[in-house]
């Protein structure tokens, strides 16, 4: 079944997804290992890395993740359940087309509809077989069958897509692949791994950001001894903490329950402190202003530090090759919150994000993000105008130049700072929006390629879900916020006596 790739500097890892009864009957897996180490690439299947009593599936969801996966198609490919449940989690994975290279090795017909229809139909058919057999009965005595029924549930639910994502790949004939010593499926994967080495080194950069992010935080803990204090006692830590063990306590919070520390800890604690202060205003007010702003100042950075903490390292790995490999400037993005775009184009930027309300204050946007709807009949006209006035506040937008502009954008983006700037524009999910159209989108990207346009979507199996719970998370930012720009009145300079 299928292999984990294991990094190696010699050799590109590809693994290899097959039907046992195929590979006993042709020895397709046999020939391909042959040619593959003729081209530096080290074919990982089951005969040579499963390891003694190790359990089937918990190998499988190990080992689904690779780079590149090779796919033996076959009709026992599809009637097998540990093939399906393969197929089921390299999908779930994300980048389907981009890291799956397919065979075909038998007259299993994907571009015919009735076959793909018998092929769901055996899988609803097979979980309705166990769960029949299974009703009424106590899960605590029979827990491996129901973990055999949530899996055929899982493919059952999902087969209709699995066959469709697969009858969407182009194929070589078996016998012209075999002609050809599988030039046409294996040389793909040599110029796939060339490209690794920019993202595979954008890992590593990553890594290094993210150690200056938690040098800001222990700036901001310093900055303000009120925010120490609150987390201090929220934690209940001792009170004499070093402040680079407090941000290891934060940080480990983020790796292990994000969403309670950004819901709970951090809120209540800032809550608590602000909501104490605001009484003291009468009796200190030219001394607790300038606290009040402190405290408010490195709460919002800290706080958008640690939503950095939501993306996965091996996310950005993905998402890094994906932008690199894409000729235009309009990227996807499998979910519908402006507040995410913000903290997943600020790690990719390798910047701190910063949130601002939207004009009706119901969401969180990103502090450069444009997004707007336009009015004027020069739809690209007005938006361009919109984004220089955001670059350019000072500047009147009847002044726009756009190689001006272009240009200043891509010098931010590349600043080597954490506080650099963040430009993109915002397209949402909605039919209506002027910018679904095709050709206005397009003159767009031509008049000002460096500017990012991201399409929102609310649902996108194709991409990898980046924060499992990203509508969760961006109620968490707004409700932050919420409890920021309620406080915000008292640290106005106009207080100070």
């Amino acid at each position: 079944m299928i292999k984990k790739e294991i990094t190696n500097n010699s050799n590109i890892n590809v693994l290899v997804s097959y039907s046992w009864s195929v590979e006993r009957d042709i020895g397709i897996v046999d020939e391909l290992e042959k040619h593959c180490q003729s081209r530096n690439i080290h074919l990982l299947r089951d005969n040579n890395q499963i390891k003694h009593g190790e359990l089937i599936q918990q190998f499988m969801d190990k080992l689904t993740g690779g780079e590149h996966v090779i796919t033996v198609f076959s009709k026992s490919y599809f009637q097998a359940h540990w093939c399906m449940y393969e197929l089921l989690k390299i999908w779930q994975r994300g980048d389907f087309h981009n890291r799956i290279h397919p065979i075909i090795v038998d007259d299993c017909d994907l571009q015919d509809v009735a076959y793909r229809i018998s092929v769901v139909d055996h899988w609803v058919v097979e979980h309705e077989k166990i769960r029949e057999l299974l009703k009424g009965r106590d899960l605590a005595l029979f827990v491996e069958e129901f973990k055999k029924a949530n899996m055929l549930r899982d493919i059952s639910q999902n087969a209709n897509q699995l066959m469709n994502f697969a009858a969407g790949r182009l194929t070589t004939p078996l016998e012209q692949l075999k002609a050809s010593n599988y030039a046409q499926l294996l040389d793909p994967i040599n110029s796939l791994h060339k490209t690794s080495s920019s993202y595979t080194s954008h890992a590593q950069s990553d890594q290094n950001f993210m150690l200056e992010v938690k040098a800001r935080m222990q700036e901001e803990l310093d900055k303000s001894n009120l925010l120490r204090e609150a987390i201090v006692r929220q934690f209940r830590v001792d009170s004499s903490i070093d402040i680079k063990t407090l941000v290891n306590i934060l940080v480990d919070r983020c790796e292990n329950s994000l969403d309670e520390l950004l819901r709970d800890d951090m809120h209540i604690a800032i809550d608590e402190k602000l909501h104490e202060l605001s009484f003291r205003f009468d009796i200190e007010s030219s001394w607790i202003v300038k606290e009040f702003q402190q405290l408010i100042s490195s709460a919002d950075m800290l706080f958008s530090c640690l939503v950095l903490y939501a993306v996965r390292e091996q996310w950005m790995v993905d998402y890094f090759q994906r932008y690199n490999l894409t000729v235009s400037s309009l990227y996807q993005m499998p979910f519908n919150s402006e507040s995410i775009v913000e903290i997943i184009t600020s790690r990719y930027l390798q910047r701190i994000p910063r949130f601002k309300f939207n004009n009706t204050k119901t969401e969180i946007t990103g502090e450069d993000a444009v997004t707007a709807w336009v009015t004027y009949f020069d739809i690209v006209t007005d938006i361009l105008q919109k984004v220089w006035i955001q670059v350019f506040p000072t500047d009147r937008p009847e002044k726009l130049n756009e190689r001006r502009l272009g240009a200043q954008i891509k010098a931010r983006h590349k600043r080597k700072s954490i506080k650099k700037n963040n430009y993109y524009v915002v397209i949402p999910d909605d039919p209506t929006h002027p910018l679904i159209d095709t050709g206005i989108r397009e003159e767009l990207m031509r008049r000002l390629p460096e500017l990012p346009l991201i399409f929102l979507k609310s649902s996108n199996q194709e991409n990898a879900l980046v924060i499992p719970e990203s509508e969760e998370l961006a109620s968490l930012i707004f409700d932050f916020y919420l409890m920021l720009d309620k406080y915000t009145p008292y640290s106005s300079p106009d207080l100070k006596t």
